[in-house]
């Protein structure tokens, strides 16, 4: 996806999302005691088929019987949420029957499925009701981004990684059917079909072997060399996909931070996805420990800042005025006045902080004079907050800062 249609898609994607925030069960989903319970419930049936399956463990039925009406009741909560979210976050009718039948949505049903069962029946366990009770602990699988970001990583390679499939799947082919008419009449036990050849083939591309079969015959083991060979190959070539789509797709979910970020700072707002685009492209992270100083009252402007996490505190003449929190920005006046800095700002809890450089903010300036204006007046503003002499309009325009 190119950085033009992302920026364009994410001003969609998070307007929808913030919709979605609104909803009372969306809130549920994000709390703490809710997390936990689910965390529990979805290790205390998953733990079940180990359990109930050891000779020496008696579990009363009783026992069983509460575990699985708690654990069902957590369960049918989060199913039930997840459907509220999915409906306020899609268009109406569509959203709740794609959640019902994405991988997330049939896990979910069949975890209340894997707590149903067992009260409608306490014979023996089945294979059905021990697959079923495996279910509940891949719901822990969302709560882990690095596992989301490969989901995303695979789907969007699908075609890529099909194809690669489709071409070791010919390349074994062939191979199997060279190995079975080149050692066939050596050794007829063990190639004696192309099925057979194809066990060998296997284990020879993969570089994990076959056990003792292998070929005897000279040209056959010129054919298992070169199958060793491209087997490296074959097996580097899905691992560098998935690696380059992994740093994409790590690449695209900063960029939709930071053009959040961005899109929230007032003088910004008003900008095209794309300059909005340009700009987030050209900020710089860092991380600030506590007491860390980001500017120095008195010192040359050369960038200007956002707070992505954390709180810094704005003092002048040593003397605390403000302090700003996430998604604030400071640094723009000294900056645009091409004056020594008014301010100084030192971290007060560990921070996350977004720089532009003073030559990137020029040119973006420069390219649009009406955000240069815009942000003189915004300046002068915050110089009369610094002073107390903020008038009405101003608090409607920008938060006030420091730099």
């Amino acid at each position: 996806m190119t950085t033009d249609r992302l920026a364009l898609n994410t001003a969609d994607t998070l307007s929808t999302r913030s919709r979605a925030r609104s909803n009372p069960a969306a809130r549920l989903l994000d709390a703490y005691f809710y997390r936990a319970a689910l965390v529990v419930a979805s290790l205390a049936i998953s733990a079940l088929p180990v359990i109930t399956t050891l000779p020496e463990v008696d579990i009363p039925s009783g026992a069983l019987t509460a575990l699985n009406i708690l654990c069902g009741l957590i369960f049918m909560a989060d199913y039930g949420a997840h459907l509220m979210v999915a409906h306020a976050r899609a268009k109406p009718g569509g959203g709740m029957l794609r959640y019902v039948l994405s991988g997330t949505g049939i896990i979910d049903g069949l975890s209340v499925a894997a707590t149903v069962l067992p009260l409608l029946s306490l014979t023996t366990p089945g294979l059905l009701l021990l697959t079923l009770q495996c279910v509940p602990v891949m719901k822990l699988l969302r709560f882990f981004e690095t596992l989301e970001t490969l989901s995303a990583v695979l789907k969007r390679e699908s075609r890529v990684l099909i194809a690669g499939l489709l071409f070791l799947f010919i390349l074994l082919l062939f191979l199997s059917v060279f190995a079975y008419v080149v050692e066939r009449g050596a050794q007829p036990q063990r190639f004696g079909s192309v099925a057979d050849a194809a066990w060998w083939g296997i284990g020879a591309l993969s570089g994990v072997g076959s056990g003792d079969i292998s070929p005897i015959t000279p040209i056959g083991k010129v054919l298992g060399g070169v199958a060793v060979l491209l087997g490296i190959g074959i097996i580097a070539l899905p691992t560098g996909i998935i690696a380059t789509g992994f740093a994409e797709e790590m690449r695209r979910r900063s960029f939709v931070v930071t053009w959040n970020l961005v899109a929230g700072v007032p003088f910004f707002s008003h900008l095209p996805a794309l300059v909005i685009a340009d700009l987030a492209a050209k900020l710089e992270p860092f991380v600030l420990s506590k007491g860390d100083t980001v500017i120095e009252q008195g010192e040359q402007a050369d960038a200007m800042y956002f707070l992505l996490e954390g709180e810094v505190d704005v003092k002048i003449d040593e003397n605390r005025v403000q302090r700003l929190h996430v998604g604030d920005f400071f640094g723009e006046i000294a900056l645009i006045r091409q004056v020594p800095r008014t301010a100084t700002v030192i971290a007060s809890a560990y921070c996350k902080v977004l720089r532009l450089g003073s030559d990137d903010f020029n040119r973006i300036t420069a390219a649009h004079p009406e955000l240069h204006r815009s942000i003189d007046e915004i300046a002068a503003r915050r110089q009369q907050a610094q002073r107390g002499q903020v008038v009405g309009p101003a608090k409607q325009d920008a938060t006030p800062t420091g730099d």
